[in-house]
């Protein structure tokens, strides 16, 4: 398991973020657990990575003595 997201009320959506997905093929599919235990799976889906993920930050905002570092691929940076 790579992960699991809690259930909320009656919902039927979620999200969840693979945080280190391969290149090439990843499988994946969903267990679902009922409130009285039992469990079922949903079919295998694959999706395939073409290459290695590797953010592009242009233009280059890094001169000398300075930092620039990324925490999350989701948007979050810092830069000192």
């Amino acid at each position: 398991a790579i992960g699991k997201v809690d259930a909320r009320g009656s919902g039927s959506q979620y999200k969840f973020l693979h945080p280190a997905p391969r290149a090439g093929a990843n499988y994946y599919r969903l267990r679902q657990v009922d409130q009285d235990g039992q469990f079922s799976y949903s079919d295998l889906r694959q999706l395939t990575i073409a290459g290695k993920a590797t953010p592009l930050v242009s233009p280059n905002p890094v001169r000398r003595g300075s930092r620039f570092r990324v925490s999350r691929l989701e948007g979050e940076a810092t830069f000192t």
